[in-house]
């Protein structure tokens, strides 16, 4: 049986299991639109929070 101390060290924690990637091309193609609809909705969620910021500061000021 394995120590605590042992399971437990930086050296066996870094190595980590995944599965295979079988298809390349299909792989590249789900990461690259999966980053592009991140992008898209950091685009969405900077321009909502821009808007209340410039809604909440021009109710303040009384326009």
């Amino acid at each position: 049986m394995k120590t605590f101390a042992l399971k437990n060290s930086p050296t066996q924690n870094s190595v980590k299991e995944h599965t295979p990637v079988h298809d390349l091309d299909a792989y590249l193609k789900q990461k690259h639109r999966q980053q592009k609809f991140k992008l898209l909705m950091r685009a969405f969620e900077g321009g909502v929070f821009s808007i209340i910021v410039v809604l909440t500061f021009s109710i303040i000021s009384g326009r």
